[in-house]
């Protein structure tokens, strides 16, 4: 990880002047309600499959990756747990009804990261780099517990009952597969010895996955801008639940992780990617399970606004206070 934090706090702004397109685009109507699910589908279902493939076919691991991805997804997993039981205590402290904790236990414990944290992962360590590799495989993990016990979190409670069966069907979703399609390809790279014929057939269709991963960035952007341009502020400027769940989403939860994983002595290449994934804002996806599972998708739209919104100040700030002492000069 190279750069001042000048020049890292400059590229997160540019990729969030992106985002204001995106956000005039849709207000102006060259982006509809209809066309934001088209371009959905080709962020998750092509672009960033395309993207993770072609890194983890195509990256060079340095030493010392494989212990730092066990520091992350290890750390990942304490997170996880006790931003379920902060959520948990969280909607019984402010009085949340029954049917809506679900919606608040998954917005403090799950973040933005496919949508926001990728690009901004990209802009600051570089798509070919250790740093956005290790955000990747994060990433995977991440998206494997979001269709597992995620989905369970925003649906307990609801009628009628799936199978187990049916509840895990999500996980079988393109990224998912592309992402161990990729872990597969880089272990048989790793391990086979392909002959020179082999090898330039690999690198066109690299090239071609290399071209249409680009398109992650700014797309990703342009779809959380309109996405912001189809809620109303004033419907969230009255509740008062939303301020505290931003409070703990984007300042008290990431300032927190960061002192801990400083005083334990993590490494700082894990500690800047955990931080960073904390200080996201909460994943859209609730708004998603929320509806497919009869629950209050107004409420999960306003949390998801009210967070992403805020985050434009937040991020920055998170990378000057809380992470700038672990980037090299």
């Amino acid at each position: 990880m190279t750069g001042t934090i000048t020049e890292l706090v400059g590229r997160i702004i540019g990729i969030f002047f992106i985002l204001f397109i995106g956000y005039t685009a849709a207000k102006i109507k060259w982006i509809s309600p209809d066309s934001m699910k088209t371009l959905n589908k080709i962020l998750l279902n092509i672009a960033s499959p395309c993207l993770i493939i072609h890194i983890m076919t195509t990256f060079d691991i340095p030493e010392g990756t494989w212990e730092l991805t066990g520091w992350i997804l290890g750390i990942l997993i304490i997170i996880y747990i006790v931003s379920t039981l902060i959520g948990w205590l969280f909607s019984k402290q402010f009085r949340v009804p029954y049917e809506e904790r679900g919606i608040y236990m998954y917005s403090l414990t799950y973040t933005n990261n496919g949508f926001l944290g990728l690009p901004i992962g990209a802009a600051i360590f570089g798509a070919a780099s250790q740093g956005f590799f290790l955000m990747v495989l994060g990433n995977l993990f991440t998206v494997m517990i979001t269709f597992s016990f995620g989905i369970l979190t925003v649906a307990q409670n609801h009628t009628p009952k799936r199978s187990l069966k049916e509840t895990l069907k999500p996980m079988l979703n393109i990224p998912i597969c592309s992402g161990l399609l990729g872990i597969a390809l880089m272990l048989l790279n790793m391990n086979v010895d392909f002959p020179e014929a082999a090898n330039q057939i690999f690198n066109v269709f690299d090239g071609v996955l290399e071209m249409v991963g680009d398109m992650m960035i700014p797309l990703s952007m342009l779809i959380v801008g309109a996405q912001l341009a189809g809620s109303r502020p004033r419907d969230v400027l009255f509740e008062k639940r939303y301020y505290w769940l931003t409070f703990l989403r984007l300042i008290a939860m990431p300032g927190i992780l960061y002192l801990l994983l400083t005083w334990l002595h993590v490494p700082p290449m894990a500690t800047f990617i955990l931080v960073l994934t904390v200080a996201l804002p909460s994943a859209a996806l609730v708004v998603i399970f929320a509806q497919e599972y009869g629950k209050n998708t107004k409420s999960a739209a306003e949390i998801v606004f009210i967070t992403t919104l805020f985050s434009l100040i937040t991020l920055p700030l998170a990378l000057i206070f809380f992470l700038s002492p672990l980037i090299s000069p």
